[in-house]
């Protein structure tokens, strides 16, 4: 009976180790599980980016054929100018001829060029500032952007800089912001020194 007891026990205790074993192999085959699921959310986020990468690719490649080749902007309201060849020119630069072709403009239109310069983003039109808007958003940015040209304050200085370098001006120009002894008193509600 010693035997028997002790083949139970080691029985027992196999079970045990084989129940252990099969514990740690299911955890093993959950992590492999979410590692699968993580590799195909990867891949399908890679997939993603590279369909947005053929997507500006492709909206790059449309601002280049409907950017006038004078000025080199992208026109902002329709209908766009085209020659009979299909060039395109901005209403403002629009001669009697072609600059691409040289052939006469004609009064074609493209509405084409229309709709595709509605539904992309256009740069902001001040220098130093790199923000896209929608066309129908554009203007009141352009109304409030921080680089937009501004004249000195100075009513005898014709300077015109960027709102966001008009104090570096200020303060550089000896003739519009010098430095004197008169102190600088903020005034409630004023923007300006006070003599």
């Amino acid at each position: 009976m010693d035997i028997k007891s002790e083949a139970e026990e080691e029985v027992k205790a196999l079970k045990r180790e084989l129940d252990d074993q099969k514990k740690v192999l299911d955890s093993y085959k959950a992590k492999i599980n979410e590692q699968n699921e993580h590799e195909q959310e990867l891949k399908s986020l890679k997939l993603k980016l590279e369909e947005l990468n053929e997507q500006k690719h492709l909206i790059q490649q449309l601002k280049d054929k409907i950017e006038c080749p004078v000025c080199l902007d992208i026109p902002r309201s329709g209908p766009v100018p085209v020659c009979p060849n299909g060039h395109l020119v901005c209403k403002k630069c629009k001669k009697d001829s072609c600059p691409t072709c040289r052939c006469v403009m004609g009064s074609g239109k493209s509405l084409l060029a229309t709709t595709i310069l509605e539904n992309i983003e256009h740069d902001c039109k001040f220098e130093d500032c790199n923000k896209q808007f929608a066309l129908k958003d554009i203007e009141e940015h352009e109304k409030v952007c921080p680089f937009r040209i501004v004249s000195c304050p100075k009513f005898d200085c014709t300077e015109r800089v960027p709102l966001a370098k008009l104090v570096q001006h200020l303060i550089n120009s000896s003739e519009c912001c010098a430095e004197d002894a008169a102190p600088r008193v903020a005034l409630q509600g004023w923007n300006r020194r006070n003599y």
